[in-house]
């Protein structure tokens, strides 16, 4: 069995779980003004009081797109905050099959 039918039969047993990770005894407990570009993708403490709290607002930096006839695909970093779909398919010349 591969990983990815394992992967597909383990969320269908078990469906949406939320995990939670509390870590203890790390080395270092940071401040909040402490934090610097190369704490980001890390796991670390952080001590503070939380005051107030927002939504995530993802900001898309690339747009993908696969063409429904041949399925070749088609990357499109975004440009002043437009994506810009592709009209014609590169691979099998159809029109608007992205």
């Amino acid at each position: 069995m591969n990983g990815q039918s394992a992967l597909a039969m383990e969320e269908e047993r078990y469906g949406n779980i939320l995990i939670q990770v509390r870590p203890f005894n790390l080395r270092k407990t940071y401040q909040i003004r402490e934090l610097d570009p190369t704490h980001i993708d890390k796991l670390i403490t952080i001590k503070g009081i939380v005051i107030r709290n927002s939504d995530v607002i993802p900001e898309m930096k690339q747009a993908s797109f696969k063409c429904y006839r041949c399925h070749a695909p088609f990357n499109q970093f975004i440009d002043r905050g437009r994506i810009m779909e592709p009209d014609t398919c590169s691979m099998c010349n159809s029109k608007q099959s992205y």
